[in-house]
């Protein structure tokens, strides 16, 4: 029940609800939502239900829609993304078409540095970026329910990209229902990160990539629960999945890895275990747990391919079934 404010002696007395909803008014800027749609050939964006853009470019369609951070953004077309979009700090992109957009950037299509509360969600994109996605010392952003498809174009070189610049590291990182498919032959990563701790990441789908899957550098004390891949490594000797440049701390719920070019490849790291995986069809190695420390697959299975190995690790260990 509402019991209404009492007066006495002039003062007016709030219910605690009410004078927090003050406070935090006062204290923080309240997210205005933009809702980006189309009509004609022209797109439309408005802010709080004011019209605040109308052209045939739908990078600046996106980038009016970002404005200077604080910011709900509704995409609800496809369009050409030709130039950067960056996105400002407090900033949730919202991509409810179903239809793919189309990337051609020299850049990453989408960025974020050095700003907090980035999430990104539903994103579908096809193209040739340089990256699809890279965020830059953003501490704790989140990308879910992404789709990239990028039909064996000769970028980009990483479809998804979280890293940290300079000596200071980035905490957080929370990544939910990923999938990429078809990158080129080479150098070409899935999801990558570089110097980020305490990351959650689950349900990675990477297919016919010329890199890893997913790739961790330099990352301490992280979670991943699910990642498949196949076709992973493609002219390469990358892995479905891989631990490099000194990660330390980490634990994986199940990798599946079939047909690239190594399955779990764990390489300068420590203190890396793995709950269970099932690898197969991998020729460069099956599994490959190279100078580090601690490190164990606890269970799983791995068909034909090469049987796993370890080298130059004190304390690690492969317990799995090894069918040739």
């Amino acid at each position: 029940m509402y019991r209404a404010s009492i007066r006495r002696c002039g003062v007016v007395s709030l219910p605690l609800f009410a004078l927090s909803v003050l406070f935090m008014s006062a204290g923080q800027a309240i997210a205005a939502t933009a809702e980006v749609t189309k009509s004609g050939s022209n797109f439309i964006v408005k802010v709080d239900g004011v019209q605040t853009y109308s052209g045939t470019s739908y990078s600046d369609a996106l980038q009016n829609a970002a404005g200077v951070g604080d910011r709900v953004m509704n995409i609800r077309v496809a369009g050409t993304i030709d130039k950067q979009v960056r996105l400002r700090a407090n900033t949730s992109f919202n991509y409810l078409t179903s239809t793919y957009c189309y990337a051609t950037t020299n850049v990453p299509a989408i960025y974020a540095y050095k700003v907090s509360g980035i999430r990104i969600d539903g994103l579908k994109m096809n193209g040739y970026p340089t990256y699809g996605i890279r965020l830059s010392s953003c501490p704790s952003p989140s990308i879910t329910n992404v789709t990239m498809n990028f039909n064996n174009a000769t970028q980009p070189v990483v479809a998804i990209r979280v890293d940290s610049e300079g000596s200071t590291r980035t905490s957080g990182l929370y990544v939910r229902n990923v999938s990429i498919y078809n990158m080129a032959s080479g150098d070409k990563q899935g999801l990558e990160t570089y110097s980020i701790d305490n990351y959650d990441i689950d349900g990675v789908r990477a297919s016919s990539l010329g890199g890893c899957g997913v790739l961790i550098n330099n990352g301490n004390n992280g979670r991943i629960g699910t990642v498949t891949a196949d076709n992973c490594g493609k002219g390469t000797t990358y892995a479905g999945l891989r631990f490099a440049n000194n990660c330390n701390g980490a634990t994986v719920q199940y990798a599946n890895v079939w047909n690239s070019s190594r399955g779990l490849f764990i390489l300068n790291s420590t203190n890396i275990t793995v709950a269970r995986v099932t690898i197969s069809d991998c020729p460069v190695d099956s599994i490959w747990i190279q100078n580090g420390s601690n490190n164990k697959v606890q269970s799983g299975d791995v068909w034909r391919g090469k049987p796993p190995v370890i080298t130059n690790s004190p304390g690690s260990s492969i317990n799995v079934v090894y069918h040739p």
